[in-house]
């Protein structure tokens, strides 16, 4: 918080504390994650409903997941792929991969252990079969 200083007439300035907002940057959102080199996610657009090669928000997409968790109708899921490796700047070990933030979809309908989804955000980069999925990563 930044101090203010204010000050009326025939009295001297008083300090008043003034909250400080965050800023909104759209672009992180979409910016991706740093994460292991061989992140598998826990599920994996299979399909688009209509054979899109590249989608976005507003497509339907079939889905398949690898997780013990309960995977529910209604159910949000941030959608990713691999991008390149991390190298540290020094010794130029691999430290990690980084990953892309393509969109975020939410379940609608459920057949066996095949899901149906609707992706509700794109970003720059689309969403394309064989993109993973993992837990909603929702703004802070």
């Amino acid at each position: 918080m930044k101090p203010e200083l204010k000050a009326e007439e025939g009295k001297p300035a008083e300090e008043k504390l003034l909250e400080e907002k965050p800023g909104v940057f759209p672009e992180v959102r979409s910016a991706g994650f740093v994460g292991d080199i061989n992140l598998r996610g826990i599920g994996l657009i299979l399909e688009s409903r209509e054979g899109k090669n590249l989608m976005s928000e507003g497509d339907i997409v079939y889905m398949a997941f690898r997780t013990a968790d309960p995977v529910l109708v209604g159910n949000k899921y941030t959608i990713f792929r691999a991008a390149r490796l991390v190298r540290h700047p020094v010794t130029g070990q691999k430290i990690g991969r980084k990953y892309l933030i393509t969109g975020n979809l939410q379940v609608i309908d459920q057949q066996g252990n095949f899901y149906t989804g609707k992706i509700v955000e794109s970003f720059a980069n689309g969403v394309v079969v064989g993109d993973m999925l993992r837990p909603y990563m929702q703004d802070k």
